[in-house]
This record gives structure tokens, sequence and C-alpha cells, in this order.
């Protein structure tokens, strides 16, 4: 059996959720956050590396260290920035948000980036976050709101998107008290873990293409495979496919506008 990071995802999903979402535009809205006098960022739940392999070909300024709880992760993350010529700016560590090996003060940036939604004790980690940021450094959260997730095809999908909320609903519940939902939240728990000022800015992931409803169809399925999985449930996913059925009924050959959009939320903490 494939096995499954704390985040309940195997390395091919944590792969392909990445690519879903992270394009040159939200690169930029994380390094716009940054100040320019950033020179070091420490990855939290750095996860594949995603974050060394995106911004540090855009900021030539930056070294990079990430860290994460899975060592398989890890070696990912290493073999991927080894072969696009980062190495030498970038490293990573096996460890715990929870007890970050790193000194106090020395970094000037920490990044959590969908890493918080997974923790049990994100308030634990923020402190941690704060311990190790220089006297000026900044923490930048982007975490998200996985209730408000929405599916379109030439317009709202009402049915599905009532019977995907419940689904993930059902999920968010089962991984108690992680947080799938944390994103707005993470403003105040930064002010709750000692951080001065803190501000939050919402963004919308995912775009609208052209594409067939049969197309749209696979990736509902593949998102509700792992939703199921994760609520340890199949009864709200039966709703969701009963309601996918009816609708390809009605799009079936048929081409439009359609996608996943998700609304994720941009905290910079000082």
């Amino acid at each position: 059996m494939t096995s499954l990071g704390a985040d309940g995802l195997t390395l091919a999903e944590i792969v392909s959720s990445r690519e879903a979402f992270w394009d040159d535009r939200f690169s930029a809205f994380l390094l716009e956050a940054l100040p320019t006098s950033t020179r070091s960022i420490l990855d939290v739940g750095c996860g594949i590396g995603t974050a060394a392999m995106r911004l540090l070909p855009l900021r030539a300024d930056l070294s990079y260290a990430g860290v994460d709880i899975d060592a398989h992760r890890i070696a990912a993350a290493e073999a991927a920035v080894l072969e696009r010529g980062l190495s030498e700016r970038a490293r990573f560590f096996v460890g715990n948000a929870a007890e970050l090996s790193a000194e106090d003060a020395s970094t000037d940036a920490v990044l959590c980036s969908m890493t918080l939604q997974h923790l049990r004790d994100p308030l634990t980690a923020l402190r941690e976050a704060r311990r190790v940021l220089s006297p000026d450094g900044v923490l930048l959260a982007v975490e998200p709101d996985n209730l408000a997730s929405r599916w379109y095809f030439d317009g709202p999908l009402d049915d599905l998107d009532d019977a995907m909320g419940a689904l993930r609903r059902a999920a968010r519940a089962a991984r108690t008290p992680a947080d799938s939902a944390i994103g707005p939240r993470v403003a105040s728990l930064a002010l709750e873990a000692g951080f001065s000022s803190a501000a939050c800015v919402p963004y919308a992931v995912g775009a609208l293409r052209r594409r067939t409803f049969a197309d749209l169809a696979g990736d509902v399925r593949r998102i509700v495979a792992v939703l199921t999985r994760m609520a340890g449930s199949t009864d709200p996913s039966r709703e969701v496919l009963v309601r996918l059925e009816a609708l390809d009924r009605i799009h079936r050959d048929r081409d439009g506008f359609g996608g996943q959009i998700a609304v994720v939320f941009r905290t910079l903490a000082r």
C-alpha cells in the first residue's frame, strides 16, 4: 500500500496538488509580501520543496532551508533542487514544526504554505516560527479555507458543490483538531503566538479553462477519492457521485469553461 503523509496524501497526490495551484501568479503573490531585505527563508512543512523550486529562480539573493516531518518528501525535494541546479542555495532537514532545530533569531522569513491546516497544534508551530525569526523577520503563511472551494462549468454547479461541501465537512471533522479551514484564523493565531502585528489577504487559486465535462468530472472523482479516505466514510461521497452523474447526463460531450476555484489566505505577521 502507498504510504500516506501526515496530511493524509500520498507523494503522488502532493505532487499533483502543488502542480494544480502553484503557478507564476501564486509565486508573485508570495514574493510581493516579503520585505526586500529578506535573504533567508525557512520553509516549515516544505513537502517536496515546491517553494524552493518556484521562488529561488525569481530571487537570486535568497537562500532557502526546508523542514518536513516526512523523510520521503525531503528526499524528493533534494532530488528536485539538484536536478534544477538550485542545490547550492537550498538545504533540507527532517524535523517537526513544533520543535525546530534552527537557532533563535536565525532566519529572515518563515514560510508556512498549506502546512498549518494539517497540524494538531498550530499555535505551538507559530511560536516556534517567532522564536527562529530575526528581530525584523516576518512570518508568511498561506493557508486555505477548504470549505470555500467551488466547481464551475460555464457557471456554478450548485448541486455538486452542496454535496462536495458535505464531504469536505466530514473530512474536516475526521481530522480534528487539525483544521482544513484554518486560513482565516491564522492572523489571530499569530497574534496569540506573540507576533505584534498581522495582516490577512484572501486569494483565489485555480482557473477556468476550456475542457470537456468528462475531463472536469475526472478531476472531481480524484478529489472525492482523497476526501473520502480522509473522512473515513463513503456516505457523503455517494451523494457527490450521484449528482455528478446527473450533471454528466446534462453536459455530456459538451465543451465549456470549467474548473475548481479555492480560497487561500495570506497572513503576514511581524
